[in-house]
């Protein structure tokens, strides 16, 4: 589970790999993340970059502002050749912020 605070910038890292346990490298352009509430409402398209210093790690990134507070729902998905396949799903808890604008 990730905890950020409403209004934070959610960033993470997350390190890929293939069946075989090799790094997933140059695959950002295929990747494809989204966080959901539990109802299935779209909260966000994560932006993906791959670290270019670890193979097999990339960086995923999304502005909360607009998020409710609560637990949410997000996976990666991979598409590629015709095959898509997604990491177990994560939980995202956003809480409320206690310093504000």
């Amino acid at each position: 589970m990730i905890d950020i605070k409403h209004g934070d910038t959610l960033g993470f890292y997350a390190n890929l790999t293939d069946t075989a346990g090799k790094p997933l490298t140059g695959k950002a352009a295929v990747l494809r993340s989204q966080v959901r509430t539990s109802f299935g409402t779209l909260l966000a398209e994560l932006t993906i970059t791959e670290d270019s210093e670890t193979p097999g790690r990339y960086y995923l990134r999304a502005d909360t502002e607009e998020w409710p507070t609560g637990t949410h729902l997000c996976d990666i998905e991979l598409a590629e050749g015709g095959v898509v396949s997604s990491t177990e799903t994560f939980k995202v808890l956003v809480k409320e912020d206690v310093t504000r604008g």
